[in-house]
C-alpha cells in the first residue's frame, strides 16, 4: 500500500476498489467547504478505469476524529 498524489494536490490511497482521500480544508473552495474542517472522502472505482463514484466525507477536526472512525470499524467487526 502507498499513498498517491491527485491532480489538485490531495495524497490518497488505495484499498481494493476503494480510493481513500485526505483533503485538506485549504485546498477546498468554500462552497464545499460543509465541515469547516479536513475530511477523509472515500470513494469506490466504477469498474474498468479511473471513474470515481461520488463519496461520503468524514470531518477530520483532530487525531481523535480518526480515533474514532477506526474504533467503529473495529467495534462492526466485534459485533458481526
Amino acid at each position: 500500500m502507498e499513498t498517491k498524489t491527485d491532480s489538485k494536490g490531495n495524497i490518497y490511497i488505495e484499498v481494493g476498489n476503494l480510493r481513500i482521500s485526505y483533503i485538506e480544508q485549504k485546498n477546498r473552495s468554500s462552497l464545499k467547504d460543509w465541515p469547516k474542517a479536513d475530511v477523509l472522502r472515500i470513494q469506490a472505482y466504477r469498474g474498468e478505469g479511473n471513474a470515481l463514484h461520488q463519496g461520503a466525507e468524514y470531518p477530520v477536526e483532530n487525531e481523535r476524529s480518526i480515533y474514532n472512525l477506526f474504533e467503529a470499524f473495529s467495534k462492526l467487526m466485534n459485533d458481526k
